[in-house]
């Protein structure tokens, strides 16, 4: 095998390989990159035994992709990329039965890098075949709604409670709902597919799919990687794919049966809404929580009067503090208390300049975040009952 490429656009597309690897003291086949080259196209594959990248390079003039010699050869990730992040402009990438030779071209030939690297046939079978069936999604859309969304799932890996860890897609009414809850607080956010895929999306419902939470920022990395703003999605029993451009991912889905969350959504009769500035409640809420040892976990009561609201916080061995910013309320004078991490979060994923936080008249009823105007996206936080 012999080939030349730019090194930025292979690093690029190694990096995000290198995070699919298998990253253990026992050195598998899953630690590495699949590298398969063709007459006219490069092939690579990384997987662990949970999911998988597949990704086809052809000839741009970003990529100055030349293939001289057909082959294929399992890299070490870790090795490959270290090698690449040393290296700029174009560069030849030579194979024998043990070895492969990495020169930049552009620079004298006694400049060189060499790696051992394994055969091709000592990797798993890995399929790269996507289903039939799937929807188009707008990527952006899609990135929204998981970053709405993914930060409320759990971290508890306990038995029976590891669908909690994940992001809930559930296909209903032709649209498709994310959800995340850790049980203290929850986050939903509706998207929708192209108007083609609705039907094929009606054929699916009502279907439940639930996917790692720590997945999700791979996800968006190969979103921020390619330049096509739509993705196919499709599933089967076991797995969730994207394809996007030349790359195509999977991921195991968790399994368990979700919350019935939409019991969880308090109804609007007899709740009290009051409307700020986002970006001023963020910051404020921050630098209330900041000054008190348990940070973003602190509990912050909020006061809510008919021109401002009054956000404080007291430990009995730390002193109090408050702030006061400007609001409109719409209801009753009311006061509840809550986490700061669970206003804080949702604020931060947030895009509008206003927001909405809807409160009851019983300072356990549940807490709402959502923006204005209204989006499809709801924020649910329960109160501190202290």
């Amino acid at each position: 095998m012999k080939f030349s490429i730019h090194s930025d656009y292979f690093k690029r597309i190694l990096a995000l390989a290198n995070e699919i690897v298998e990253k253990s003291s026992i050195n598998t086949a899953y630690s590495y990159i699949a590298i398969q080259c063709n007459e006219n196209q490069i092939e690579i594959k990384s997987a662990d035994r949970h999911k998988t990248f597949y990704y086809v390079i052809t000839h741009t003039k970003e990529n100055k992709l030349s293939i001289e010699k057909e082959g294929k050869a399992l890299f070490s990730g870790e090795k490959i990329l270290a090698i690449f992040q040393t290296l700029s402009g174009e560069v030849e990438i030579e194979v024998d039965k043990t070895k492969a030779q990495i020169i930049p071209i552009a620079e004298t030939r006694e400049n060189e890098h060499q790696m051992y690297i394994r055969a091709y046939s000592d990797y798993p079978e890995v399929h790269n075949t996507f289903p039939e069936t799937f929807v188009t999604i707008d990527k952006k859309i899609m990135e929204q709604s998981l970053s709405n969304t993914s930060f409320a799932s759990s971290s508890d890996l306990r038995e029976g409670t590891i669908f909690l860890t994940g992001v809930l897609l559930h296909i209903k009414d032709q649209k498709i709902n994310a959800v995340a809850t850790d049980r203290n607080r929850m986050s939903l956010s509706e998207f929708t597919v192209s108007e083609q895929s609705r039907e094929v999306l009606q054929a699916l419902e009502p279907k439940e799919i639930i996917i790692p939470s720590k997945f999700i920022g791979f996800i968006k990395r190969v979103f921020n990687a390619e330049s096509e703003e739509q993705c196919d999605c499709a599933v089967d029993h076991e797995k969730l794919y994207i394809r996007l451009g030349n790359c195509q991912i999977s991921v195991n889905q968790i399994s368990g049966k979700y919350y019935d969350y939409a019991r969880i959504i308090p109804t609007t009769e007899g709740r009290n809404y009051v409307t700020l500035n986002r970006e001023t409640l963020k910051e404020t809420l921050i630098k209330l929580a900041s000054v008190f040892k348990k940070g973003r976990e602190q509990s912050i009561q909020f006061t809510c009067e008919e021109t401002s609201l009054l956000v404080s916080a007291e430990e009995k061995e730390e002193g109090k503090s408050q702030y006061r910013i400007p609001e409109e309320l719409k209801g009753n004078s009311g006061q509840f208390t809550v986490k700061a991490l669970f206003i804080i979060d949702p604020l931060h994923v947030m895009k509008s300049e206003k927001v909405i936080i809807g409160f009851g008249n019983n300072k356990k009823d549940l807490i709402t975040i959502e923006s204005v105007p209204a989006h499809d996206t709801l924020h649910i936080a329960a109160p501190q009952n202290v």
